[in-house]
C-alpha cells in the first residue's frame, strides 16, 4: 500500500487514506477465496506513535470495508512499564477472538552520542513480558540480540534535539552485542521454560575474549593528502546535497562526508544551517563547526584569494521521531555574509567522500561526542587503495 503521498516526500499519517482507497478491491484479487481459502493475515502495525491504539485502529475497520475479508491481528509496539490492561483494551476493541501479538517489545534502547549507555532493570522486563503473555498474546522480543550497525549507518532520533545513534547497537539487549549472556535472558528463560512443561536444552557455550593492549596508530593520512587521489570535484553554482551528488551511476551519496570549496578575497559572517554537522577551514586550518545549533561562524580577514571548505558529515539519518523528512546532508540555507562572495550561489567544487573504496579495511573516524561508545574498528593500511596505502606507510 502506498503510503507515501508523493514521491521524494515520507507521511507519517496523512496518506493513509490515500493508500487505503487505492487499495480498493485489492483483497478479493489477492484472496478469493476468504472462506476456508488460502491462510492469509493482515497485520494492522504502527511502530512510530506509541502503542498504536489510537492511530492504527482507525485503520483497521477500513480494511474488511475495502475488501479485505482477511483475519485481522494487530502487532503493537510495547515499551516497559505499558501496562496489561491497554491490551486487554486493544483486545476487545478488536473482536474478542482475533490473536494479538506484541511485535516490538523493547527490551532495552538504543545508545545516543554523547549520552549514557541505556540499561533497562532485568525485572522491569520480565514483570511487563509475563503480564503480556498473561494477557493472551504473543510476543517478540527487540532486540534480542545486540548488533552493530553498518559502516556510518547509525540512524539518530529528533524530538526537541537531534541525537545521532552511536554504530553500536547493543540496545542493553537479552544477549549482549557480543553475543553474551545477561541477567534478562536467566530470567527470561526460565520464565519461558516455566511454561513449556519440557526440560530446556543446555545454553551453548560463549565464544572466546581477548583483550588487547592499546595501540598508538603509526600512521596516517589527511583528508588534503587524500583528495588528489578522488575523483574530480562536482561544479555547481549552488550547494548539491549528498543524495542529488551525481556519483555512484547516478544514485548519488547515502552516507559518508561531503567537502564543499569555493573563493573567498575578504572575512565577514559564514550563517548556514548543516545537516548535521560541518567542519569549516581556511584552507586547511579549522575555524570552527556548524551544526543544529551553532548556525554562524566568524570569517577573520584573509589575503588574496582563500579557499573556504565545509566537510559536511553525515552523523545520521532520523528515524524515529520528528525531521523525517527532512535528512537532505547539505550545508542548507546558506546566507550571504561574507562580502567576498559566499552566499547560497557560492560553492563551486564538490567532493564525494563515502568511505567506500576500502576492501579488506575498515575506517576510523572522530568519535565527535564522549562515548558512551568509546572503541572503534580500524582498517589494515594493507586493505586501503594502493595511493592511500603508499601515503600511509611513508
Amino acid at each position: 500500500i502506498p503510503w507515501a503521498e508523493e514521491p521524494g516526500r515520507l507521511q507519517s499519517m496523512g496518506s493513509r487514506r490515500v493508500g487505503l482507497d487505492s487499495s480498493d478491491g485489492a483483497g478479493p484479487s489477492l484472496c478469493p477465496h476468504p472462506d476456508g481459502g488460502p491462510v492469509a493475515l493482515q497485520c494492522c502495525q504502527d511502530l512510530c506513535f506509541g502503542f498504536c491504539l489510537l492511530n492504527t485502529w482507525p485503520l483497521g475497520p477500513s480494511f474488511p470495508n475495502q475488501g479485505w475479508k482477511l483475519p485481522m491481528i494487530t502487532a503493537h509496539p510495547w515499551g516497559a512499564g505499558a501496562p496489561a490492561s491497554q491490551l486487554l483494551l486493544s483486545k476487545g476493541r478488536g473482536g474478542g477472538s482475533r490473536p494479538k501479538m506484541v511485535m516490538e517489545y523493547w527490551t532495552g534502547w538504543f545508545d545516543s552520542w554523547g549520552g549514557p549507555h541505556y540499561i533497562l532493570d532485568s525485572s522491569e522486563v520480565l514483570n511487563t513480558v509475563s503480564a503480556i503473555v498473561e494477557a493472551g498474546s504473543s510476543i517478540n522480543l527487540y532486540m534480542f540480540h545486540g548488533g552493530t550497525n553498518f559502516g556510518f549507518i547509525g540512524g539518530a532520533v529528533h524530538f526537541q534535539d537531534y541525537k545521532p545513534d552511536v554504530t553500536s547497537y547493543d540496545y542493553d539487549a537479552v544477549l549482549t552485542e557480543a553475543g553474551d549472556y545477561t541477567a534478562k535472558y536467566t530470567r527470561l528463560r526460565e520464565f519461558f521454560g516455566s511454561m513449556s512443561g519440557a526440560p530446556l536444552p543446555v545454553p551453548p557455550a560463549l565464544p572466546p575474549k581477548t583483550a588487547y593492549d592499546p595501540v598508538t596508530p603509526a600512521f596516517y593520512v589527511s583528508l588534503w593528502d587524500a583528495l588528489s587521489l578522488l575523483e574530480l570535484p562536482v561544479t555547481s553554482e549552488h550547494p548539491v546535497n549528498m543524495e542529488n551528488l551525481p556519483v555512484n551511476g547516478g544514485s548519488g551519496q547515502s552516507f559518508g562526508y561531503t567537502l564543499y570549496e569555493t573563493t573567498i578575497t575578504s572575512s565577514g559572517v559564514l550563517s548556514a544551517v548543516v545537516r548535521d554537522r560541518g567542519q569549516v577551514f581556511l584552507n586547511t586550518f579549522l575555524l570552527g563547526i556548524l551544526d543544529y545549533k551553532t548556525t554562524t561562524i566568524i570569517i577573520p580577514m584573509v589575503q588574496g584569494f582563500t579557499t573556504l571548505r565545509i566537510l559536511v558529515e553525515n552523523c545520521g539519518r532520523v528515524n524515529y521521531g520528528d525531521s523525517i523528512d527532512q535528512q537532505r546532508k547539505v550545508p542548507w540555507r546558506l546566507s550571504p555574509g561574507v562580502p567576498g562572495g559566499v552566499s547560497p550561489g557560492g560553492f563551486l567544487n564538490l567532493l564525494s567522500l563515502p568511505y567506500l573504496s576500502n576492501p579488506g579495511g575498515g575506517d576510523v573516524v572522530r568519535l565527535g561526542h564522549p562515548g558512551p561508545s568509546t572503541t572503534l574498528p580500524c582498517p589494515d593500511p594493507r586493505g586501503l587503495p594502493e595511493g592511500l596505502a603508499a601515503k600511509a606507510q611513508r
